[in-house]
């Protein structure tokens, strides 16, 4: 008996080439022309000295029996191969296994497939995380729900004028005064940066065991891929019934040994 993972291979190519053949068909099938023929033999009215003419005869180039014959025949492995992939992935199972632990077990060929796929997006959706600037001192605040940083301390200063004398009032000649103006410090910004990102080495944790739970599934698919399968026989009764009338039978479909 075939093992699961043959079977399908074997369907990629069967169901590629049954459908080419059954669409050739299917349009020789339309040729209505195709299916006609006809034999003429002449008799002439005198027997004796009438004119004698050789018989004409066109064969007919395809009967619907041939049709139905070769479209079977195409249909037949498609069923069963189908069938016997079905009846595989129903009982294939396997245990993911990560480190020696079983995390899954008992996992059906096709959830493991499924599983997959859909680890491979949430290791693209970790991957796509922003981390923590490593400038900064984080920690985690249960009260703001994120991580925080240190606070920092910054200036807040105003613009304060001032003047200058420049020339002392004289006799001849008044103050000579300037203006300017400086920065004054009126107070100080304690800052705490929040933030929702993950540190470095959290999300790098998470991909390792994200990446470590595929492999342990891809592992797991291809042990459950060497399931034996016994191929079901289902097309025989099928078309048995559609084109020579047969009675449908309460057996189950026989199966390859």
């Amino acid at each position: 008996m075939p093992k699961l993972h043959q079977i399908l291979a074997m369907l990629i190519g069967k169901k590629t080439k049954a459908q080419a053949a059954v669409t050739a068909l299917y349009k020789e099938a339309q040729k209505a022309a195709r299916f006609e023929g006809f034999a003429k033999e002449y008799r002439p009215v005198d027997d004796e000295g009438g004119e004698k003419l050789p018989p004409e005869r066109k064969n007919i180039p395809v009967t619907s029996k041939a049709i139905l014959s070769k479209a079977r025949e195409h249909w037949t492995g498609l069923f069963d191969l189908v069938a016997a992939q079905d009846a595989g992935n129903r009982w294939a199972m396997s245990n993911v296994e990560v480190d020696g632990v079983t995390l899954l077990k008992d996992v059906p060929v096709s959830t493991l497939i499924f599983l997959e796929k859909r680890l491979e997006e949430v290791r693209d959706m970790i991957t796509a995380l922003p981390v923590l600037p490593p400038e900064k001192n984080w920690k985690w605040s249960a009260d703001a729900n994120c991580y925080v940083s240190d606070v920092e301390q910054t200036r807040k200063t105003t613009k304060v004028r001032k003047a200058q004398t420049l020339y002392e009032h004289t006799d001849k000649h008044p103050a000579q005064v300037e203006a300017y103006t400086i920065d004054e410090t009126c107070g100080w910004w304690h800052t705490t940066h929040q933030s929702g990102a993950l540190p470095a080495e959290e999300k790098e944790s998470k991909l390792t065991r994200v990446n470590a739970l595929i492999d342990a599934v891809k592992i797991a698919r291809a042990g459950a891929n060497e399931y034996t399968v016994a191929i079901p026989r289902i097309a025989d009764p099928v078309f048995d019934f559609i084109f020579e009338g047969a009675k449908p039978s309460s057996n189950s479909p026989q199966s390859e040994e």
